[in-house]
């Protein structure tokens, strides 16, 4: 008989380096993490009844990238600027670079402040990657979090039934007309001294 396929829903969120990407996904009863490095591909599933918590803290990458960045293209401008009457291509070439890094800059700003999003098991924390700015991370946190309160909740519910379900089996046993009472039982026993 074959598999029944998982439907997934990519979340938002996702990040992508030289060699490697991140992507979380959300299926009926569990998360899936989905990270490429180099040439291979590692998932991480988890299940929603197991999720303790969710962690986001602040994160000083995004103040970090600002000041490399704009140091970058500050100092690229300014050596574009000494070389243009002596060296005219390398004054080009200089002030590519400049370019190239003032676009990097504004597209970090535009994406805007960065956080670290973490998932808390009862085995492990998990820094989730495609989550690291916190526009995104707020999107994708109430959606998460939809599906953590009905499986936590049903799970809840269903506990509750099979507990109410053991004390009400417990009492019908105890308070059977057919059982002795522990008096009786007391007393039928062997080894009480008042047993003949």
């Amino acid at each position: 008989m074959p598999e029944e396929k998982i439907a997934y829903r990519r979340l938002p969120g996702r990040t992508v380096g030289l060699i490697s990407s991140c992507t979380l996904h959300l299926a009926e009863d569990h998360l899936l993490y989905a990270e490429q490095p180099w040439f291979y591909q590692m998932y991480t599933r988890f299940y929603f009844r197991d999720i303790q918590s969710i962690v986001i803290s602040d994160s000083t990458a995004f103040v970090g990238m600002n000041i490399f960045l704009g140091g970058v293209f500050t100092l690229s401008t300014v050596l574009a600027l000494l070389f243009f009457s002596n060296i005219p291509p390398l004054s080009y070439f200089i002030g590519v670079l400049a370019l190239t890094f003032l676009i990097l800059f504004i597209i970090n700003l535009a994406r805007g402040p960065t956080c670290k999003f973490a998932i808390q098991t009862r085995v492990n924390r998990k820094h989730i990657a495609s989550l690291s700015r916190k526009r995104t991370a707020y999107r994708a946190l109430p959606i998460i979090e939809q599906y953590i309160r009905a499986q936590q909740d049903a799970r809840s519910q269903g506990e509750l039934i099979d507990a109410a379900r053991r004390d009400s089996m417990r009492s019908a046993d105890t308070s059977s007309p057919g059982s002795p009472g522990p008096d009786e039982r007391e007393a039928n026993d062997p080894r009480s001294p008042d047993a003949v």
